[in-house]
């Protein structure tokens, strides 16, 4: 980042910060600290694909989550680069949920799917989220439960100066698929991308949930 500002990146009109998957993670938890390297005039802002990461109420301290964000907080020392409006009232390891990070200041974009694979197979049990690599997801007890991690996800979205588009594929990232171009989001007939683009260029708030009432690609 140093290089990239010394080589002129830090006279630069707008920035966009971007990352996918653990990117995504980083993004959310750097946000600020990326516009804070430019001056007031420059528009910058953030995009996470794929990160919208949360715990669920009833989870287990064995959730796969949790121990691995543990884990990063005892071998990397991570609580020092950790946002501190989150660490002042949160355990380190809560902090690398975004939807713990409710503070950041700069305009942020979230394109999650509401049947993320990581999310899914992260949270549930293995019976349960075995069906998602596969796509063969048909008992009553597999879709359901994932229909349950979806409504705890729409309850911790973000409320402010977000843009968020949330998806119904079991996918993980998307904006790096071809459905990205092509794919129109719900309720709408505008692209992935077309939307993000209405968002970054202030074109219109963005805020979409498809109400697809169970996952695409997944047998009936």
């Amino acid at each position: 980042m140093k290089e990239l500002l010394h080589k002129g990146m830090k006279s630069a009109k707008s920035a966009l910060l971007a990352g996918s998957s653990a990117g995504g993670v980083a993004t959310t938890i750097y946000c600020d600290r990326f516009r804070s390297y430019f001056p007031s005039t420059s528009t910058v802002k953030c995009f996470s694909d794929g990160a919208y990461f949360f715990l669920p109420r009833n989870h287990s301290e064995e959730n796969t989550f949790l121990l691995m964000f543990k884990g990063l907080v005892k071998l990397h020392k991570s609580r020092s680069v950790l946002p501190k409006s989150c660490t002042k009232r949160l355990s380190a390891e809560l902090c690398f949920f975004p939807p713990n990070l409710e503070d950041i200041k700069t305009p942020m974009f979230f394109l999650m799917s509401a049947f993320d694979r990581v999310q899914i197979l992260y949270t549930l049990s293995i019976d349960l989220a075995g069906c998602v690599p596969a796509k063969n997801c048909t008992t009553s007890n597999q879709i359901e439960a994932s229909r349950e991690l979806e409504s705890e996800l729409l309850t911790v979205l973000p409320k402010q100066n977000k843009g968020y588009l949330i998806t119904a594929p079991f996918a993980h990232t998307q904006a790096d698929q071809s459905s990205w171009n092509t794919f129109p989001a719900a309720q709408t007939n505008e692209t992935l991308a077309g939307l993000f683009g209405d968002w970054y260029f202030g074109r219109k708030s963005v805020q979409i949930i498809d109400k697809n009432p169970g996952p695409y690609q997944c047998p009936s």
